[in-house]
């Protein structure tokens, strides 16, 4: 049997390192080449042969290990799971377990480039807050629904309002931050983007995808790498490089990184120190390298934050001087607070219509049509959600009293 160079990974070492046996691992990884629509033989050395080994790439193969590890965890892993079933706790979980391996089981390098991924601050936060979302919305539907003296309708109006303005500002700041990042691409690539590439920067540029469609993303990207490679016939990597030198003496141009990576390459002892190698050249990327330190100070300022975070049932706030106001006193000072975020929130209203004056003008007609086809596209989410309205709103249709 022929040997390849051991900067390629087996699915024997992929397994080892997943935990998994052989088996395990082999049906995880098919799982998820269905769930993400990857194709699977971009994975094997003879794609067309059904019993052909497998072999890894260094530019897919931590992607491919981070999904399998966690894959079993995902709330659609059993083919016959139902969507109604999931829960904002089944997908904390699944998150959760993706970053706690990019932080502790990958290269330094695999590791900068998803942090550089909008979608990874997302997953940290979404991990952090779905269950505390899940737990206040329940309160809420439960105190409109429950409290003797509150106006059920009032409730659901001002909830209704202020979710609107919500929707539309999460709709325009998607537009100006797409709009800054085309127009960054387009100056980095020195062209307009063809199509088929646009979509799968806004992909690995979106916020508000999975972490783990990201990656499998990343694993798209990277089984374009591995084809070149798998037809040169699996080269060592100092032989590759060395192609790309050559061809850079041929046009006249000298690349000292080049020179310094083969130099490393020459006195490199291991197949994991060779790969370290193979991923400073081939993966490494001056935007992420300079990007990675500040979104790692700020997933780990959030991280601190939002852990340390208690809501107003479970702070301990000091009474100050109230102590010394009676009851009278007191609900008069509230009643002046109350007054004064009354004030504010009229305020705020103002504001909201100055700006949505200034957005129209700067043409965003595209949001009626963007809510159109969310009414559309999700109807499923709505269904769920029409039906956890309705059984909270039926404990106050319900109540005898």
């Amino acid at each position: 049997m022929k040997q390849y160079p051991e900067v390629y990974y087996t699915l024997n070492e992929l397994a080892d390192l997943s935990g998994y046996d052989r088996k395990g691992f082999k049906d995880r990884l098919i799982r998820v080449c269905e769930m993400y629509s990857i194709p699977i033989e971009e994975f094997k050395i003879y794609p067309d042969e059904k019993n052909s080994s497998f072999l890894f790439t260094p530019d897919v193969a931590e992607f491919v290990l981070i999904l399998v590890k966690n894959i079993d965890k995902h709330p659609l892993y059993a083919r016959n799971a139902k969507v109604q079933n999931i829960t904002a706790t089944s997908v904390a979980a699944f998150l959760n377990g993706i970053l706690e391996d990019v932080d502790n089981s990958v290269s330094n390098q695999v590791k900068k480039i998803i942090y550089c991924r909008e979608s990874h601050h997302t997953a940290q936060r979404t991990s952090d807050w779905a269950e505390r979302l899940s737990k206040h919305l329940t309160r809420f539907v439960v105190n409109i629904a429950t409290l003797s003296t509150e106006d059920v309708g009032e409730a659901l109006r001002y909830f209704t309002k202020q979710l609107d303005q919500m929707n539309h500002a999460l709709f325009m700041n998607n537009r100006f931050k797409r709009n800054v990042i085309h127009a960054n691409e387009e100056e980095f690539y020195g062209e307009t983007i063809p199509p088929e590439k646009q979509i799968i920067l806004d992909t690995l540029n979106d916020p508000n995808i999975g972490l783990d469609i990201s990656i499998a993303t990343l694993i798209k990207l990277g089984i374009t790498d591995s084809q070149a490679i798998r037809d040169e016939g699996y080269l060592s990597t100092i032989n590759r490089i060395r192609i790309i030198q050559d061809l850079q003496k041929v046009i006249g141009c000298r690349d000292p990184f080049i020179d310094d990576i083969i130099d490393k390459l020459e006195t490199c002892n291991s197949a994991e120190e060779e790969r370290e190698i193979y991923r400073e050249y081939f993966l490494s990327n001056d935007g992420v390298d300079l990007s990675y330190p500040q979104k790692k100070a700020v997933a780990e300022y959030c991280k601190e934050h939002d852990v340390s975070w208690k809501s107003l049932d479970d702070q301990e706030i000091q009474q100050k001087n109230l102590e010394t106001m009676n009851k009278d006193e007191l609900l008069q000072r509230h009643a002046e607070i109350r007054k004064q975020l009354i004030d504010v929130e009229r305020k705020q209203t103002e504001l909201h219509s100055q700006m949505r004056e200034i957005e129209i003008a700067l043409n965003d007609e595209g949001y009626s049509e963007y809510c159109a086809s969310i009414d559309k596209k999700y109807q499923g989410i709505e269904d769920v959600t029409n039906h956890f309205i309705g059984q909270a709103l039926n404990e106050f249709l319900k109540r005898e009293e």
